[in-house]
């Protein structure tokens, strides 16, 4: 069994790494800002609906917002730029850019990227057409065909969980939704942020709807470096400035809010109820 100063020892060499490696982050960050470096940051050009371009070709959406934060909080300008996917992996690889503006765990895990500080909690659900009943969970989809993106969290969960389960492959949810508003595909497994957004779009009396269960599994939306190096802790670092008001303001704009009626209004037609009745009561007794 190890010795108490063994331990004593090894707990403050851990206290020092994390210490100075917080430190060297801190300073390298405030360095960045006293010289005017930038931070160079590529992004999907067809990541909608965290990112998309608007009718200028200016970036839009969820995504380009936080970093705009994050450029406001940490001194650094960021130079955003969009792309086609395989492009913005290369500009990564490259050194032509610093960080990927965010992606989901799996998207990641085999790009072969680190991870970064987490935006936005992703769900997966089961969509399955408005009319069919009795769907709650993945126990529930014996004797479906399955539609999966090929390769993705959702294939992997369920050929490891569910070996026995029937599975359509497509290459991106586009696919997918696609074969579903035709009539092939009546259940299928996606993250619900993008799947609703696309679902959205192709709304038709002549379509088949969709709906979705509870989530199935989550994953996170992460901004994603390289390697494990100094970036990675300047854009972590950069981050932790970001008050979580404000980044909690530019989440909430983006996933939208119900629309209620304002507390001074609605006792004010109530107020305006009563009048009438009353009204109306005095008259039909006079």
């Amino acid at each position: 069994m190890p010795s108490r100063d063994l331990l004593l020892k090894t707990l403050q060499f851990l206290i020092l790494s994390s210490l100075l490696l917080g430190a060297s982050a801190i300073t390298a960050l405030a360095h960045l800002e006293r010289q005017g470096s930038h931070m160079t940051v590529v992004g999907d050009i067809h990541g909608w609906p965290y990112e998309s371009i608007n009718s200028v070709g200016e970036p839009r959406g969820l995504l380009p917002d936080i970093w705009h934060l994050w450029e406001k909080h940490s001194g650094i300008e960021v130079n955003y730029i969009q792309m086609p996917f395989e492009q913005a992996l290369k500009a990564l690889r490259n050194g032509t850019a610093d960080a990927f503006s965010g992606l989901v765990d799996d998207q990641a895990r085999d790009a072969g990227l680190t991870p970064g500080p987490a935006i936005l909690t992703v769900p997966t659900s089961i969509f399955f057409e408005s009319n069919m009943y009795g769907i709650t969970d993945i126990n529930d989809l014996t004797g479906f065909r399955i539609g999966v993106v090929r390769n993705s969290a959702a294939e992997h969960h369920l050929r490891e969980r569910y070996p026995t389960l029937q599975l359509a492959l497509y290459n991106n949810t586009g696919e997918i939704i696609a074969a579903a508003l035709a009539g092939d595909l009546r259940v299928f497994l996606s993250e619900v942020p993008s799947t609703t957004s696309l679902l959205s779009r192709h709304k038709s009396q002549h379509k088949p709807t969709f709906r979705h269960s509870r989530p199935v599994f989550t994953q996170h939306l992460k901004i994603q470096t390289l390697n494990a190096d100094l970036t990675a802790d300047i854009i972590t670092a950069g981050f932790a400035e970001i008050p979580p008001q404000e980044l909690s303001r530019v989440q909430s704009e983006w996933r939208g809010a119900i629309i209620t009626h304002s507390s001074v209004f609605t006792p004010w037609v109530l107020g305006f109820s009563a009048f009438c009745l009353l009204t109306a009561i005095v008259v039909f007794f006079t």
